[in-house]
């Protein structure tokens, strides 16, 4: 009987580990209020950087970001097909001042991934906030196990 109330302990502490997640916590939300930090940034200062999305590839996929830097992070569909720039623990990890997709305003409450169609482009104004590594991906089916994600890294 032993042996099997330490196996479900066991089974049950591999469960919980496996439920939780590295830098997709709470504690990578901005630790002051984002409206502040947009306010409060210098936005001629701002720096762009570009990722290329084409068939099952971010390019690059490990862009590196300073904390407390504004930027203008412009994405691109080179492809013929849809693709997503998804991540939820970036988006967190950011204060967001603007979003446009096609040209059109996006909310960025709540965002977790942008979707671009094929020739499509994206730009989203923010300032990096807290430092990690967050992982990117393409949410169409099968896209990140193709190889198509990567690393962001706030320093």
């Amino acid at each position: 009987m032993t042996s099997k109330l330490s196996c479900l302990a066991l089974l049950i502490a591999v469960i919980l580990t496996g439920c939780s997640s590295d830098s997709g916590s709470s504690s990578t939300r901005p630790s002051m209020d984002a409206a502040a930090i947009v306010d409060s940034a210098n936005w001629s200062n701002a720096e762009t950087q570009n990722i290329v999305l084409s068939d099952y590839s971010f390019t690059p996929n490990n862009p590196v970001f300073r904390r407390d830097q504004a930027y203008r992070l412009h994405l691109e569909n080179k492809s013929t097909h849809t693709h997503t720039f998804g991540s939820d623990t970036f988006f967190q990890a950011i204060a967001v001042q603007d979003v446009q997709v096609g040209g059109a305003n996006v909310s960025p409450e709540g965002l977790k991934n942008i979707e671009l169609e094929a020739g499509q482009a994206a730009d989203i104004s923010f300032v990096a906030v807290n430092p990690g590594t967050y992982e990117f991906y393409c949410d169409v089916f099968l896209h990140d196990t193709m190889g198509m994600d990567g690393k962001i890294v706030i320093q």
